[in-house]
């Protein structure tokens, strides 16, 4: 099983880019509001220390510099996705 983690200002868009990017998978851990895009950060990475099963997904474009940040982790249990 591999285990997908991100970070981005926009739940809505990343779920969006994560339908269409991994193939109809779906957020299934959302966490958050962090303060800051380098808070969420060190919360993947983290996570990424925790868990050899975790892949980074790219972070989208900052939407605004006072906008609340939020971790999401996806979980594929059977396709070949990367």
């Amino acid at each position: 099983m591999k285990m997908f983690i991100g970070i981005t200002q926009d739940l809505q868009e990343a779920s969006k880019n994560i339908s269409k990017d991994f193939q109809g998978m779906q957020i299934c851990t959302e966490l958050g509001p962090f303060i800051s895009s380098s808070d969420a950060s060190q919360w993947m990475e983290f996570m990424i220390a925790r868990s050899e099963n975790m892949i980074p997904i790219l972070p989208l474009p900052a939407i605004s510099q006072g906008s609340a940040w939020y971790g999401y982790t996806l979980e594929d249990a059977g396709s070949d996705i990367l």
